[in-house]
């Protein structure tokens, strides 16, 4: 009896110890997923490349999203035609790993610069205005700031709205081939457009 009761100890703590080793911090299986978005328009970006080296590879869907099997730790590497090369480390262990979003910086051109800057309405930071110029878009995050990219070198003009409140503005820009100017704006309410005739 005693025999009997000691093998089915051994038996629970063996088995302890196996499923102990297959959950947690441990390099087991693992799920990395996240988006890729343009930095500029925070629009998803399709066809990009994502690699863990030595372990998986994959590219992003028509959301952005991308989905690897294999383990916790190392690093990913993003890429993808026009944008630059971004490399992030991934946590250690194993499970669903969710790297949420990653935002791809679009590559510099000659004769063509980038804006950013801050827009603000009534004094406070306006999140989620479109901002264009010369056939660039962009958006606003959470703190009121946009950048856009390759924005053809010469005077500029920046224009920032806010659709839903009828608010906007504008400021002119010089645009330098390779560097970055600052065009900060704060949106006053517009007049309404004018009738269609």
């Amino acid at each position: 009896m005693r025999l009997l009761t000691f093998c089915l100890v051994l038996l629970i703590i063996s088995s302890a110890l196996v499923l102990g080793g297959c959950g947690g911090s441990g390099s087991g299986p693992a799920s990395i997923s996240g988006f890729v978005y343009d930095a500029g328009t925070r629009l998803p970006i399709s066809g990009i490349s994502v690699v863990v080296p030595s372990r998986a590879e994959t590219v992003t869907d028509t959301n952005g999203f991308f989905l690897l099997s294999g383990t916790g730790g190392g690093s990913v590497s993003v890429a993808g035609t026009g944008y630059l090369t971004q490399t992030m480390s991934i946590p250690p262990g194993s499970g669903d790993i969710y790297l949420g979003g990653i935002y791809l910086v679009p590559a510099p051109l000659s004769g063509y610069g980038n804006i950013t800057g801050t827009i603000t309405e009534a004094g406070l930071v306006a999140q989620g205005a479109v901002v264009t110029c010369a056939g660039r878009t962009s958006y606003t995050d959470s703190a009121g700031k946009y950048t856009l990219y390759n924005v053809l070198a010469g005077f500029q003009t920046v224009v920032a709205r806010n659709p839903s409140k009828g608010t906007g503005g504008s400021a002119n820009v010089s645009v330098s081939s390779l560097t970055t100017s600052t065009s900060n704006i704060q949106m006053t309410t517009m007049p309404p457009p004018p009738p269609v005739t």
